[in-house]
């Protein structure tokens, strides 16, 4: 059985699975941590 919040079901984009927030979260760590390192000539 699904529970609905006030009406609300949730969109197309409405669950963002947790392996891709942690890939996402990941990635955006490691571009800010080797920006200089990579792009530092």
């Amino acid at each position: 059985q699904v529970k609905i919040v006030f009406g609300y079901r949730g969109g197309l984009y409405g669950f963002i699975s947790s392996h891709a927030a942690n890939a996402f979260g990941f990635a955006t760590l490691m571009a800010l941590i080797m920006r200089d390192k990579l792009f530092g000539w």
